[in-house]
């Protein structure tokens, strides 16, 4: 690395920018960063973008045999909006939720994610975000989800789109 003859990409949440910034030797050798940033739900084209990691996300995670049956991420306006929100549009949020999910599955010696699951693992980052950096990331487990943002999947739903 010193000698530039490789390059190491990192991809991550914000989470991983902190592992830089808390160390200066690694805070130097920190060529440049690119931020994806969210998803925009209410730009067609980063929306589809979104959704259909998700989708393939939850598909290769049955195929694969990860898990024994969908968890139905996609199913309905509802649940579509419910993962949206709970990944804030952020791809790397849904598969740390997902990873949460699944070690709770395990553990309790199920073979498919419930939504439960997903809950209880939204509710665990923020209880461990609140405590680190006082970030809240929103459940839509607790109250639905945003009204924006169903109203757009609504309203792309009844357009046949």
């Amino acid at each position: 690395m010193n000698d530039g003859i490789f390059s190491i990409v990192c991809v991550g949440t914000n989470e991983l920018a902190q592992l830089f910034a808390a160390d200066k030797e690694l805070a130097g050798r920190l060529v440049d960063t690119v931020d994806f940033g969210a998803f925009s739900i209410k730009e067609r084209e980063e929306r589809d973008y979104f959704f259909n990691f998700v989708g393939l996300l939850e598909t290769e995670m049955c195929e694969r045999g990860v898990i024994d049956k969908e968890i139905g991420l996609l199913d309905t306006v509802e649940s579509r909006a419910c993962v949206y929100d709970f990944a804030g549009g952020v791809i790397g949020s849904v598969s740390r939720i997902m990873k949460t999910a699944l070690d709770r599955t395990f553990s309790d010696g199920r073979g498919s994610i419930e939504w439960d699951d997903i809950s209880r693992s939204i509710r665990a980052r923020n209880h461990a975000s609140e405590a680190s950096d006082g970030i809240t990331y929103f459940d839509p487990f607790l109250k639905g989800p945003k009204r924006d943002t169903l109203r757009i999947l609504a309203e792309e739903a009844s357009d046949g789109s």
